[in-house]
């Protein structure tokens, strides 16, 4: 089953859970970028990964001076 991402719901729930302030003419800009950030991402997500061969990166702690 293949769930599509509705981008003005999104906004909707998120701007009554953070404060989403911008202005209602750039409305058609953000929700074309959350359309694009959705096909990025689900081009991530079904991407193949060889989970016999994964090499983790490694974490940044702050104060870490090994490189």
């Amino acid at each position: 089953m293949d769930n599509e991402l509705d981008a003005l719901k999104l906004i909707e729930i998120m701007s009554n859970e953070i404060p989403i302030d911008f202005k209602p003419e750039y409305l058609d800009g953000v929700v074309h970028h959350i359309n694009n950030a959705a096909k990025m991402a689900k081009v991530l997500q079904n991407a193949p990964l060889p989970f016999d061969d994964i090499d983790l990166a490694t974490v940044f702690t702050l104060g870490d001076t090994n490189g």
